[in-house]
């Protein structure tokens, strides 16, 4: 019989940020954030723009040296000077301009800069035979075909590309996936999928860091919500005790009753009074499979 007295420790801390500044000159872009993320949830990072989102992104991946602070992944002080010291910890960030070469296959943009090779050393020539076997089982959770390994990944519209950046970092054994506004650009229908797919990464134990500014999107699967503001950290939340009211007011440091009054008061405040001249204009713009004619 179990000890009555021992309780369920919870969830696995997988990520600690403690304190983290970075100034650049004549700027404060982070004031003191911190965040932690358990293993196999879906965490939300919310702010306006300016609030420290991309800049905190930039740091986990490698990318941004922090001025202070320190990240921590499994309970240890990690140093992250470049990417691949992120992608070494199995953190992997797919970014909004998701970075496929469209004119390589998928199996190649999968391997690219991390092919595998035949011969002594891996040092012979690419064995793709290997790569689409570590990869066989990866597709099929996420929809994927052995044809379509083959092809171009330009062929295939935004959707297909978000889930050949998950599969290329499943395929290196990814912990903590970092998706940075993945539903920009996706109709409704692919939103639906890529949700999906999110559970479905998370069902295997994968966290997710999930940058969005669509507060509809949260309650759809989003665990734990962190709030930046003007470069700091202002609260961290279950999803269900938070209303929408809540975060836009965490967010902006006042009562509003959404983000789109938000919009409207800045718009108000940086009108220029008088008639104002056509700056900019665009007619029939076209770029499958985002935009349509």
């Amino acid at each position: 019989m179990p000890d009555q007295d021992t309780q369920d420790p919870g969830p696995q801390e997988l990520l600690r940020v403690e304190g983290v500044v970075k100034h650049y000159p004549g700027v404060v872009a982070l004031g003191g954030v911190s965040l932690d993320v358990r293993a196999g949830e879906i965490h939300a990072l919310l702010g306006e723009n300016g609030a420290g989102k991309s800049t905190l992104i930039g740091v986990l991946s490698g990318i941004t040296q922090p001025t202070s602070g320190q990240v921590f992944v499994d309970g240890e002080p990690v140093g992250l000077r470049r990417p691949r010291d992120a992608q070494d910890l199995g953190i992997t960030t797919i970014h909004q301009e998701l970075s496929l070469a469209p004119d390589l296959t998928v199996l190649q943009n999968i391997f690219l800069g991390r092919e595998l090779r035949r011969g002594p050393f891996g040092r012979g020539l690419l064995d793709e035979r290997a790569m689409s076997e570590r990869v066989q089982d990866i597709i099929a959770d996420f929809g994927l075909t052995e044809r379509d390994l083959r092809r171009p990944v330009g062929e295939f519209g935004a959707l297909t590309q978000h889930v050949v950046e998950i599969v290329k970092a499943l395929a290196f054994d990814a912990r903590l996936v970092i998706l940075d506004e993945p539903t920009s650009g996706l109709a409704e229908e692919e939103r639906v999928m890529l949700f999906d797919h999110m559970r479905r990464l998370r069902e295997r134990g994968i966290s997710l860091v999930w940058v969005t500014h669509r507060l509809d999107e949260l309650y759809e699967l989003a665990d734990r919500i962190t709030v930046l503001r003007d470069g700091r950290t202002v609260a961290t939340t279950d999803t269900a005790e938070s209303t929408p009211e809540d975060l836009v007011r965490l967010m902006v440091g006042r009562k509003t009753t959404s983000l789109g009054a938000i919009a409207e008061d800045r718009t108000a405040t940086e009108r220029p009074a008088g008639p104002r001249t056509e700056v900019l204009r665009l007619e029939n713009v076209s770029r499958r499979p985002v935009l349509g004619m």
